[in-house]
C-alpha cells in the first residue's frame, strides 16, 4: 500500500517537546489505543496542551460520529513525560535513532498497544505514561457531543475548552473527499460527495478539570531548569528562568 496506509499500521508516534527558554528539543514515543475492528491500529492525535513542564492534555479520536457504528474513541488523555525516553537522535543520522537497529515506528508496526509496549521497553524505550481522563463516547460532557474530529482544545483556570472540525460534513465516495472539491475543477468530481446524513454544527464544550479529576484543585507551581553558569564575583548577571503556576495569572506571579 500507500506510505499513508502503511503509517496508519503503527501503535505510537512521536511528541515533541521544545523549550523555549533554551532551544532544547526531545522526543518522546506515545503509544495509541487499540482499534479493534478498524483500518487503522491507533487513533488520530490532534491537540495537545500543557499542565505543566512535564504533564500534559492529548486528545485521540477517529474520524467517525459517535452515531457510527464503526466509531471507536473519542478520549482526552493526561500524560507525563518526565520517565519517558528521549528518542531524540544527537548525531541526526538520516534514518534517526535506533534501538535494536530500529527506529521506535518499527518496533511498534502493525501490532497491539501491550505487544507494542513491550517491544520498546525491551529495546530500552520507556513510553510517556497516559491515563483516561474524558472520554467523549459515554455522552456526558454533555449528553448532545455528537461530531467526528476533537480538533480544539485549551485550558484556562480548571476549564477545559473542545471544540470540532467536522471538514463541512462531508464524506468521500468514489475516492473523492473535501480536499478534491477544493483543487477540482470538474463539475463531475462533486456528484460523488455525500452528506454523512446528519446536519452538523460547531460547537465548543467546557468542562470542569477539577471535578473530571484532570488536574488537582491545587496544583504545585513550577520552575524551569537553570543550567550551570560561570558567574563572576561582584558581577551582576541575568539568569532567565520560566515560573508557572495553574491556579495564578502570569501578571501576579512573584519570585
Amino acid at each position: 500500500g500507500s506510505a499513508d496506509d502503511e503509517s496508519k499500521k503503527d501503535s505510537c508516534l512521536r511528541l515533541v517537546v521544545y523549550t523555549l527558554a533554551t532551544g532544547a528539543c526531545a522526543e518522546y514515543v506515545y503509544l495509541l489505543e487499540d482499534m479493534v475492528g478498524a483500518a487503522k491500529k491507533g487513533g488520530s492525535v490532534s491537540e495537545i496542551t500543557a499542565i505543566s513542564n512535564t504533564q500534559f492534555l492529548i486528545d485521540e479520536r477517529d474520524g467517525k460520529f459517535l452515531t457510527e457504528s464503526t466509531s471507536k474513541i473519542k478520549s482526552i488523555y493526561k500524560i507525563d513525560i518526565s520517565a519517558a525516553t528521549n528518542i531524540t537522535d544527537p548525531a541526526d543520522a538520516a534514518g534517526g535513532k535506533l534501538f535494536t537497529s530500529k527506529t521506535p515506528e518499527e518496533l511498534c508496526y502493525n501490532i497491539t498497544q501491550v505487544a507494542a509496549n513491550t517491544a520498546l521497553t525491551t529495546a530500552g524505550v520507556v513510553p510517556v505514561t497516559k491515563s483516561l481522563v474524558v472520554d467523549l463516547k459515554l455522552g456526558v460532557y454533555p449528553a448532545q457531543y455528537n461530531h467526528d474530529k476533537i480538533e480544539g482544545m485549551a485550558l484556562r483556570g480548571s476549564t477545559l475548552w473542545l471544540s470540532n472540525d467536522d471538514d463541512f460534513g462531508v464524506t468521500d465516495a468514489s475516492g473523492i473527499t473535501s480536499k478534491d472539491v477544493d483543487q477540482s475543477t470538474s463539475s463531475s468530481n462533486l456528484a460523488g460527495l455525500k452528506k454523512r446524513g446528519m446536519a452538523d454544527f460547531s460547537q465548543v464544550i467546557s468542562i470542569d478539570v477539577t471535578a473530571a479529576g484532570i488536574i488537582a484543585s491545587n496544583n504545585l507551581p513550577w520552575i524551569s531548569v537553570v543550567a550551570d553558569q560561570a558567574l563572576t564575583v561582584g558581577s551582576p548577571a541575568n539568569v532567565v528562568v520560566q515560573v508557572g503556576d495553574m491556579e495564578t495569572p502570569a501578571a501576579t506571579l512573584t519570585l
